[in-house]
């Protein structure tokens, strides 16, 4: 009843504004009585969005306005956020924030990992670094906040974030982030560690670069001979020596893919390190030719 009875009065006094007789008296200057013009257009509600250019002292994979903590990247932090981009097409849909990963998250990791190499000055992989895309939280999504935040962190060498103090930007430029020399840790046929050293340190290990996967499972390829011939022909053009049949008996290989949503994102760049298990190493071997790389193991 009281929608219907607030009607009657509406209309008085609608009728009152019409009607300059039965108001009595004219209107206030300026007031021409016309409800329908002169209405300014109002202006459209900004929904919350992140910022770039500021960092986190805790990482995260969704986030949202009630707990979004930016801190300056001169202090110390764990990740940065260097891009923030829009979801579209089936990864904007109500459902593509479901699954792990979901259609969402991948999507976000192709723009992201492709906006990393620009920012870093180089490919990010080459690095110790890691890249996460976050999301809107439940209740932004659902409000149809479809933006996707880039962040990236100083990693190890298992690609756990470390803390640091100042920005990433142009990272490769700085020899400490690339990947260089290192000391493998080896149980059976599994790596658990790379200690990164000094390269003019002694060592058994050293990044030789990416190489790209064929369209496989990552289980797939972990049991393929594709993985080795892809690897020692990455390490045979960085030693500069012939990429032949000899090179499985010149050195041995170590060859690390990335996480499950890089790969099923389609970024299949495997880390190929050369790996002489019973030759100690001092110096780099870029470009080192056959005469340094020899025959080890014919």
């Amino acid at each position: 009843m009281r929608r219907w009875l607030a009607t009657p009065a509406c209309l008085a006094v609608l009728t009152c504004l019409a009607s300059l007789a039965g108001c009595g008296g004219g209107l206030p200057e300026g007031v021409d009585g016309d409800l329908t013009n002169h209405w300014e257009t109002p202006v459209p509600a900004l929904a919350w969005r992140p910022l770039t250019g500021v960092c986190f002292d805790e990482p995260r994979q969704t986030a949202g306005p009630d707990d979004y903590a930016p801190i300056s990247c001169d202090e110390g932090h764990l990740s940065e956020t260097y891009h923030v981009g829009d979801l579209e097409g089936p990864a904007a849909r109500a459902a593509a924030n479901q699954g792990d990963p979901s259609a969402a998250q991948l999507a976000a990791y192709r723009e992201c990992s492709r906006a990393a190499d620009g920012f870093v000055n180089g490919r990010w992989r080459t690095g110790l670094l890691a890249i996460e895309p976050v999301l809107p939280d439940s209740a932004g999504w659902a409000g149809g906040a479809r933006w996707f935040r880039c962040d990236i962190g100083e990693a190890d060498d298992e690609g756990e974030l470390v803390g640091r103090v100042g920005s990433l930007r142009l990272a490769l430029d700085d020899p400490s982030i690339r990947l260089g020399c290192f000391n493998p840790s080896i149980e059976g046929e599994e790596v658990t560690a790379l200690n990164p050293v000094d390269c003019d340190r002694p060592h058994h290990a050293e990044f030789a670069g990416l190489w790209t996967a064929p369209k496989m499972s990552r289980r797939a390829l972990n049991t393929s001979s594709a993985l080795g011939k892809g690897c020692l022909s990455t390490i045979a053009r960085y030693t500069k020596v012939p990429d032949d049949s000899m090179m499985k008996y010149r050195t041995g290989w170590l060859g690390f893919g990335g996480s499950d949503v890089a790969w099923r994102a389609g970024d299949r760049s495997v880390q190929c390190f050369l790996w002489l298990s019973r030759e100690t190493i001092t110096g780099s071997y870029r470009g080192a030719g056959p005469e340094k790389l020899r025959i080890h193991y014919a």
